[in-house]
């Protein structure tokens, strides 16, 4: 096997190691199946339901509003590898349309611990897009749960592109640097072999 292919095979295998995506492991995260399929919705959030609304990008499609008197929740129990490090994501908006404007609280949290908590006092008639959240998390079992609790009198808040992904282990990036480094050594020594 010549120089040239094995600089082209050793390209190829560092782009695909480098490009590899790894899976949501939410299902239904972006809610554009029109439904909470995969999800579990407690029944204090009296009108909670996924509504046809345009996103702040200007595309139109689903997202999860929910709101009510009471604090209720969104969650979704996910199969987890102990010890692996995730990535949680999703966008949220706080809207208001009542005057005077009650206090809104919204928490996120993973398998039992409070990632985000925040509380809103509005003063305007507007939908207020917090994007991004991502946090990195640790799985401890084989099931992890997200929980999403809000409290919204005035109105709802919106969920959206809801997304856990595996953080790529440090031996993965190292593969793939000592990978380059094979790459430009074998270049190096093509380049000197050619010249005269």
């Amino acid at each position: 096997m010549n120089t040239q292919r094995i600089s082209l095979l050793l390209a190829a295998a560092c782009l695909a190691l480098g490009s590899s995506a790894y899976a949501n492991l939410v299902t239904n995260g972006d809610f554009e199946m029109g439904n909470l399929t995969g999800w579990t919705l407690t029944e204090n959030l009296t009108d909670a339901g996924t509504n046809l609304v345009e996103y702040r990008n200007g595309v139109n499609g689903y997202v999860m509003e929910f709101g009510s008197t009471d604090l209720g929740s969104l969650s979704q129990t996910l199969t987890t590898t102990p010890g692996q490090a995730y990535v949680f994501h999703f966008d949220l908006a706080a809207e208001h349309n009542t005057n005077p404007y009650p206090i809104s609280s919204f928490q996120a949290s993973w398998n039992g611990n409070t990632l985000m908590a925040v509380q809103y006092i509005d003063n305007a008639t507007s939908e207020h897009w917090l994007s991004p959240n991502d946090f990195v998390v640790m799985a401890t079992s084989t099931t992890t749960n997200i929980l999403f609790e809000a409290k919204n009198p005035a109105s709802y808040f919106s969920i959206d592109n809801v997304s856990v992904e595996e953080l790529p282990e440090p031996a993965t990036w190292a593969m793939a640097l000592s990978g380059v480094g094979v790459f430009a050594a074998v270049r190096r020594m093509r380049s000197k072999v050619s010249t005269p």
